[in-house]
């Protein structure tokens, strides 16, 4: 499975749009709010865009060097990336624009992946624990109250980011148990009959 799969896995169980079309996709109003969503997606992408020339240009850097100290940082560079290719992102679905969208998305995820391999932290690994708690949860009733699943039920299992990131840190990989799929230094699930724990095949969010 990869990351597409696993994300539509998800959408398609609970009803969330798949295949939807940007110039089809033509609602007056965004979530009862006043203006509509073309024009709070161009604002975003204003906004954005000012805050990723300002880092650039040093109108916003200044302020923030105050507490991030007068060096360079990895941070700010990282961060400024991925406002830039968002700020990309809210025009392209402003612009109802597939091609524009597509190359944002792409970049986007780019500088997500880059950002990971910055730090060292895994987010292949990261990535399909939460994918495993997000299908944990609740179908959404429905309804403006449930838009985002905000209600995950009783069912949901949230993720352990930081058990996951020890095990690495320590392993150099994540391994889980083939049958019941939990973590190494997690009791195995009942009626596991594996006992034992082995990297599995990740997904990787760059295929």
């Amino acid at each position: 499975m990869n990351i597409m799969q696993a994300v539509r896995e998800f959408h398609e169980k609970h009803g969330f749009a798949v295949n939807s079309s940007l110039a089809g996709d033509r609602l007056p109003m965004a979530y009862g709010h006043e203006t509509s969503a073309d024009e709070q997606l161009k604002a975003v992408s204003i906004i954005l865009h000012h805050f990723a020339n300002g880092w650039e240009n040093g109108t916003i850097s200044k302020s923030v060097k105050g507490v991030l100290g007068e060096t360079f940082d990895l941070r700010l560079m990282r961060g400024h990336l991925i406002d830039e290719e968002s700020g990309e992102l809210h025009q392209g679905l402003a612009e109802r624009d597939e091609v524009k969208t597509l190359d944002a998305l792409a970049d986007l995820l780019y500088v997500v992946v880059g950002t990971a391999v910055s730090y060292g932290l895994p987010l292949d690994r990261a990535f399909y624990e939460v994918h495993k708690s997000n299908m944990t949860k609740a179908v959404k009733a429905g309804g403006e109250d449930d838009l985002r699943c905000r209600n995950k039920g009783a069912s949901y299992v949230p993720p352990d980011l930081k058990h996951l990131l020890a095990v690495f840190r320590e392993y150099g990989e994540v391994p889980r148990c083939p049958e019941c799929d939990e973590m190494i230094g997690k009791p195995h699930l009942p009626n596991c009959a594996s006992g034992t724990y082995s990297e599995p095949e990740y997904v990787d969010p760059m295929s």
